[in-house]
């Protein structure tokens, strides 16, 4: 029967304890960290995720993919790019209505005369020329969270009322909310109705390079977490359709 070396049991022993301390409880450990060539490779692939990052989640987000028929409804805070955009999108669809969304305007805003964001945007279509009996506006009671899914919601349940559900929908927003007003408008119509988007050009920041100004940093990036939310966090409730 062979015995061990002594000299090699207390090596051995030696080695462990300087691998841990504190009786046990934290332990040494090797680890890999890159070379100067994986560091400079490291940086390569940093900066094409960035490039492509930049340069694809604008388009992504700020889609337009509007039908050529049915009624147009535009969000009544979207600002004087989305109405500008109306008015071609209009001529072009020969829509007999255009329906205005949104909710009460906070009390203490310069606009708060107008009481929501839905008579906001139909005066504004009406300073712009479009008559009186082409607008209809449709607002939505307070709500603290998913104010663009409310918006829609109760438009769906205007429609019901009047009877009048298309078969096709397309929804004027601002930007890079575009993908995400799709996303929730055709949550609340359900699939009886197809909804399409147009998304007019954000004037605050240039589209092309976003994320140099905080403004588009900080619209996109929040947009960006806010799709992701809707995708894949946000369920209507069931009785969302009554």
């Amino acid at each position: 029967m062979s015995h061990a070396d002594p000299r090699i049991a207390a090596d051995l022993r030696s080695s462990s304890a300087q691998k841990s301390c504190c009786a046990g409880l934290f332990r040494r450990c090797e680890c890999w960290l890159p070379s100067p060539k994986g560091w400079l490779a490291l940086a390569g692939f940093a900066l094409l995720l960035f490039y492509a990052i930049t340069k694809t989640v604008y388009p992504f987000l700020a889609v337009n993919d509007p039908y050529p028929d049915g009624p147009i409804s535009i969000e009544g805070w979207g600002g004087g790019k989305a109405y500008a955009t109306i008015n071609a999108e209009f001529q072009r669809h020969g829509s007999p209505l255009l329906f205005t969304t949104g909710g009460p305007i906070e009390e203490d805003s310069m606009l708060a005369d107008y009481h929501t964001y839905a008579e906001l945007g139909a005066a504004s279509l009406k300073r712009l020329g479009f008559p009186s009996d082409s607008i209809q506006p449709v607002p939505n009671l307070p709500v603290t969270r998913d104010r663009t899914y409310s918006s829609a919601l109760a438009l769906h349940h205007w429609m019901i009322e009047h009877h009048c559900v298309p078969a096709h929908l397309t929804v004027v927003t601002s930007g890079p909310h575009a993908r995400r007003t799709r996303l929730l408008f055709q949550k609340a119509f359900g699939d009886a109705t197809k909804v399409g988007v147009i998304a007019a050009s954000d004037g605050s920041f240039d589209s092309a390079r976003w994320w140099i100004s905080s403004e588009g940093f900080r619209v996109v990036t929040g947009e960006v977490i806010a799709y992701a939310y809707a995708r894949l966090l946000f369920w209507p409730k069931p009785d969302d359709a009554h």
